[in-house]
């Protein structure tokens, strides 16, 4: 899909992480909570730019889905025109200050529990 679309950066960020397929598909967080191989999920938060070309929003809402059905609580963000690593790439962008006041906020609301 990357590849696709001309994203060299990702194309070898994701070759620098993974090794082989066999390897991605062993690593693959949402195989791992389909499979329901995980005794017990904690809350998580989930951070989805609109514009990702790496992970799109549909496999984030999957994710979000899955992890629901096995009984995790999770809170799904989503980000308008934002692409991958946005946080971090646009540390100055209005979008990206909100997606780390979530964070924040999500932290402080799991520490109280």
């Amino acid at each position: 899909m990357v590849e696709d679309k001309g994203n060299e950066r990702l194309v070898a960020a994701h070759d620098a992480y993974w090794s082989s397929e066999a390897e991605m598909a062993e690593g693959n967080p949402q195989a791992i909570v389909a499979s329901g191989d995980a005794a017990r999920l904690p809350t998580a938060i989930l951070i989805q730019g609109l514009a990702d070309d790496n992970v799109t929003p549909d496999m984030a809402d999957r994710f979000t889905a899955a992890w629901k059905a096995r009984g995790g609580g999770i809170e799904l963000h989503k980000f308008e025109g934002m692409p991958h690593t946005f946080i971090v790439n646009r540390p100055t962008d209005p979008a990206s200050a909100r997606a780390t006041e979530l964070v924040r906020d999500f932290i402080v609301k799991q520490a109280k529990v």
